[in-house]
């Protein structure tokens, strides 16, 4: 006859699968509270986000990435910035 193993094994299974199911519960309730709590403080004007004056910003719809004004590639994706701007290239001694 068998032992009491497979039922001890069963429960710390289903023990197991609670906390983690209660671990990734808490996890969303966080991000949406910190969500909720940025938009809020975005409309009151206490965070303000980053304006980036001078930079490219990628073309690729998936990616928008900001990159540098000199950039000739996206550093997020690889792909080429289209239009590139001249910028003066340094002067090498011989």
């Amino acid at each position: 006859m068998l032992g009491h193993e497979p039922i001890i094994a069963l429960f710390l299974l289903i023990v197991l699968m609670i906390v983690g199911g209660v671990c990734a519960v808490f996890w969303m309730i966080m991000r949406l509270i910190g969500l909720v709590m940025r938009g809020v403080l975005r409309l009151l004007g206490i965070i303000v986000m980053p304006h980036r004056e001078n930079g490219r910003i990628c073309p690729r719809p998936l990616c928008r990435a900001a990159n540098p004004i000199q950039a000739r590639f996206c550093r997020r994706c690889g792909c080429e910035l289209s239009s590139p701007i001249a910028y003066a290239r340094p002067l090498r001694a011989a």
